[in-house]
């Protein structure tokens, strides 16, 4: 091509992946509502994107679909991880957390947990044994 660029099918894959990849983190709105937690890992599977299993405390300030504040008993619960979440830290089955999770009604997968860090093993988690 004379004065100009050629993109090879290589760069032109990626600048197409990357903009895909861009317009569907756009296409995701601000969540309804985030939470933080503790918990313990219960279930980890081998796919890093595939939902995990936590069994968290008591969610006091929790609010439903209709924006009412309902509070959410202690139970075990499988929630959607963020793209990358377990990237930066090794986790296993046992371990306690804290996470991080925003709720979207309207949205698929509904619950997503967006941060997570490991606990001492001394630390208390409230309605997680």
């Amino acid at each position: 091509m004379k004065g100009g660029y050629r993109i090879g099918p290589a760069i032109g894959l990626i600048l197409v992946s990357f903009g895909v990849l861009q317009a569907c983190s756009e296409r995701l709105g601000p969540p309804d509502h985030t939470y933080r937690a503790r918990g313990v890992l219960q279930y980890l599977p081998p796919d890093p994107n595939a939902e995990i299993l936590i069994q968290h405390e008591a969610i006091e300030d929790f609010v439903d679909r209709d924006g009412k504040k309902v509070g959410m008993p202690a139970m075990t619960m499988a929630f959607a991880p963020a793209a990358g979440l377990r990237k930066t830290q090794r986790f296993a089955r046992g371990d306690r957390v804290q996470f991080r999770f925003e709720v979207r009604w309207k949205e698929t997968p509904t619950l997503r947990v967006i941060a997570m860090r490991k606990l001492p093993k001394a630390a208390d988690s409230k309605g997680a044994p």
